[in-house]
């Protein structure tokens, strides 16, 4: 990303602020947002690397923490970017059902990207990104590919390439299913 100036910041700033005067907005600009509540990702120590559960100081071990001790592990890692409560508990749900939002997913998906680099698991070399598919019908009603945008802002952020080998047939919404149908039927994600 291109280094700005503070003139040009404070350009921008200008704009953005008569814009949202003036005009208003479907949706602001994913930056704007963040700025504006302060938001920054969560750092290693604040949850488990086994099951990302937001965790306090000591614990975690090297078996877990007390929400995923007696469980088996789910990867080998667990890399998130915040806890799923507001303002990024809405940024998701704005982004994914009401509007579409795809500014937003490609920017969490680069933030995303930067934290897997900062905790230098993976050499950007030897990574490959790949999304979760989303069936082509639940695509087509909601008008975005929300998985497909983060994963390609991950890659941005990870300076890897995106591929998409996986399909996946329609079935039950997840949003209809409980979190151990979920776990049954393979559907973790967004």
């Amino acid at each position: 990303m291109m280094a700005r100036t503070p003139v040009i910041q404070r350009t921008l700033k200008y704009l953005d602020n008569m814009t949202e005067y003036w005009l208003g907005w479907s949706l602001p600009p994913a930056q704007h947002e963040i700025s504006k509540t302060n938001w920054k990702r969560d750092i290693p120590a604040a949850y488990c690397p086994r099951c990302g559960a937001t965790v306090g100081k000591g614990e975690v071990t090297e078996t877990g923490c007390g929400s995923c001790r007696d469980l088996p592990p789910i990867g080998d890692t667990v890399i998130r970017l915040g806890a799923y409560t507001d303002p990024l508990r809405q940024w998701i749900i704005t982004m994914k059902y009401n509007h579409r939002w795809t500014e937003m997913a490609e920017t969490l998906g680069r933030e995303l990207g930067r934290a897997v680099n900062d905790r230098h698991i993976i050499q950007s070399d030897q990574a490959l990104v790949v999304p979760m598919p989303m069936p082509w019908q639940r695509r087509l009603f909601r008008g975005i590919d929300h998985a497909r945008l983060l994963a390609e802002g991950v890659a941005k952020g990870l300076r890897a390439p995106l591929i998409s080998p996986l399909t996946k047939a329609n079935g039950q919404p997840q949003i209809t299913m409980s979190y151990s149908q979920r776990m049954r039927s393979g559907s973790h994600g967004l």
